[in-house]
């Protein structure tokens, strides 16, 4: 049997058009680094866990930066899902409110973690964790900046609004504990400048 085909529509997809550059990071309160450091007080009493000193607790709540000895940063993750929220959030932006869902495809964030260059402290607190009392040993950095490479699809959105984004990200979600998203101060931040990747 044949098939005539007529009015046959022509389909034209555009290729997108995609660019990197360097988002230069300012903290504007410190960051408190948040892998693995907390230890339960009753579980610590009841001898639960493996006893470790505080000073090892506070290692293990870094990120090692890989491939470089004693150095350390915080996950490209991190910076991306607090941009994502910024660019969901309702009311940010006026009139002209950013889909979340289209920053995550139109923005990526390059590596695993990024180096973060600041005064690195160990720093205790008390806190709970679904109502249990914790001893938390972590890493603060303070007068810290790092260098956020990015990808990102120009025609979805242009680098001056992905600044703006980040901007918003820095001041209402933050990165790390104690955060703005979570009724916090730490882990603030603003894009201090740009620079291309060669």
């Amino acid at each position: 049997m044949n098939i005539k085909k007529e009015n046959a529509a022509t389909i034209s997809i555009k290729s997108p058009i995609f660019a990197r550059a360097i988002l230069l990071i300012e903290g504007d309160s410190p960051l408190l680094s948040n892998k693995n450091n907390f230890v339960r007080e009753d579980e610590k009493d009841k001898g639960l866990v493996e006893r470790q000193t505080p000073d090892e607790r506070y290692q293990s709540s870094l990120y090692p930066v890989p491939g470089k000895k004693d150095v350390y940063g915080f996950p490209a993750a991190a910076f991306k899902g607090a941009a994502s929220e910024a660019a969901s959030g309702k009311g940010w932006w006026g009139a002209a409110n950013i889909d979340g869902k289209r920053l995550k495809g139109a923005v990526q964030v390059l590596g695993d973690i990024i180096q973060i260059d600041g005064t690195l402290s160990r720093r205790r607190d008390v806190g709970k964790i679904r109502g249990v009392a914790c001893v938390i040993f972590r890493g603060q950095f303070s007068d810290w900046k790092c260098e956020l490479p990015i990808k990102f699809n120009e025609s979805l959105l242009s680098l001056d609004s992905i600044i703006a984004i980040f901007n918003v990200a820095g001041f209402s979600i933050g990165v790390g504990d104690w955060r703005p998203q979570k009724d916090g101060n730490f882990g603030m931040f603003h894009v201090s400048g740009i620079k291309p990747i060669e």
